[in-house]
């Protein structure tokens, strides 16, 4: 994980957490912010589904190193 973060990371400035921490994320950094992340779970009455709720600058950097997507929810199948 730190390897994909760090080569997407390369050309770019370095990352700026709260408390004017800048740092090259290395794997504690990076499961801190990932740790930091809230999500709600919701539903219609027939899917389940989280969503992000706020997502800060330096976390939506990392996501998006990672590929993870930050506008739209992750649906729950519950039949497995």
């Amino acid at each position: 994980m730190r390897a994909v973060v760090r080569s997407a990371f390369q050309d770019q400035p370095p990352l700026e957490l709260p408390y004017r921490r800048v740092t090259r994320p290395s794997d504690t950094v990076i499961l801190e912010v990932l740790h930091d992340l809230d999500m709600r779970h919701q539903s219609d009455g027939v899917q389940w589904w989280y969503q992000w709720t706020v997502v800060r600058p330096y976390e939506r950097r990392v996501l998006d190193a990672l590929g993870i997507p930050i506008d739209r929810g992750f649906i729950w199948d519950a039949s497995g």
